[in-house]
């Protein structure tokens, strides 16, 4: 299952260039311009929630699964899947709109449960 950087596309829709999100974010236009086209190597977390808070979307606006393709009426096809925590329980935010800071929690919680 492939994941696909949509930033070129969350670009077109708001508008903003290439040249615009590196002014709002910081991050040098080549570096954007390998996350626009999908040829970046290694995906920085850090900078694609640069990327996100620069032009006001959720992280899940730039990343695409094949799997979980948008409907017609722009909802996803299966609910946000919570993640499972170390005492048994669930992560009360769905996956799909968890901070990189959340995500970064959720896998040191799971990195002390297993020391």
């Amino acid at each position: 299952m492939a994941i696909k950087i949509t930033l070129e596309e969350c670009l077109k829709l708001l508008d903003v260039s290439a040249r615009e999100l590196s002014r709002r974010c910081g991050v040098h236009r080549d570096t954007i311009g390998k996350y626009r086209h999908n040829t970046a190597r290694i995906v920085d977390l850090n900078i694609l929630e640069a990327f996100a808070v620069a032009l006001d979307v959720r992280l899940k606006d730039l990343l695409s699964d094949s799997a979980l393709d948008l409907s017609p009426h722009g909802q996803t096809r299966r609910p946000g899947v919570h993640l499972p925590l170390p005492d048994g329980t669930v992560c009360p935010t769905p996956a799909d709109q968890m901070s990189v800071h959340d995500l970064e929690q959720w896998l040191s919680m799971w990195y002390a449960a297993l020391e």
